[in-house]
């Protein structure tokens, strides 16, 4: 489930891109490296139109358990590495974990606060000021945290990115 999490790897930040290379879709790259690992025997991925699933169809047909080499496997340990350094929280916006009781929008959060490790600050900076509710109103009920495919500790995280964008707005 999510093999493009939630999107990020169907259309990743430019420096992933480039780790990757340029002879196939990102899409491609991400499905195929799935496809390589003995224990998936079945994707499921979300599709927008006719031609992702026609894509998704032909990746499927010619998918094979060793199809990827070891030049491959050692981009896309490159591409890991530099797309880890990218996110400081690992949400995918599948948006299981709202509504939030108190109106958090966690997912535009979580967004925004990555964002600032991609040494985009600014356009961070805007997007969260525009939320009507921060993330310091997190009141730590958890019941995100039990909807969270990722377990990602919410209640934890949300006094970090308000710390964060403290100190950008000062």
């Amino acid at each position: 489930m999510e093999p493009l999490l939630g999107g990020r790897l169907a259309n990743p930040a430019s420096h992933v891109k480039e780790a990757l290379g340029n002879e196939k879709k990102s899409v491609e790259y991400a499905l195929d490296f799935l496809w390589d690992q003995p224990e998936v025997s079945l994707l499921l991925s979300g599709m927008s139109d006719e031609q992702q699933l026609e894509d998704n169809l032909l990746y499927a047909d010619r998918s094979h358990i060793g199809m990827v080499t070891e030049e491959e496997h050692a981009m896309y340990r490159k591409a890991k590495e530099v797309f880890d350094s990218m996110a400081l929280v690992g949400c995918t916006g599948c948006r299981y974990c709202v509504p939030c009781p108190f109106g958090l929008e966690i997912p535009e959060i979580f967004s925004y606060y990555n964002m600032t490790a991609a040494h985009k600050e600014d356009e961070a900076k805007t997007g969260y000021e525009a939320l009507a509710i921060k993330a310091d109103s997190c009141k730590t009920c958890h019941r995100c945290e039990k909807e969270c495919p990722q377990m990602i500790k919410i209640s934890q995280v949300m006094p970090e990115v308000a710390k964060v964008f403290e100190k950008i707005q000062a």
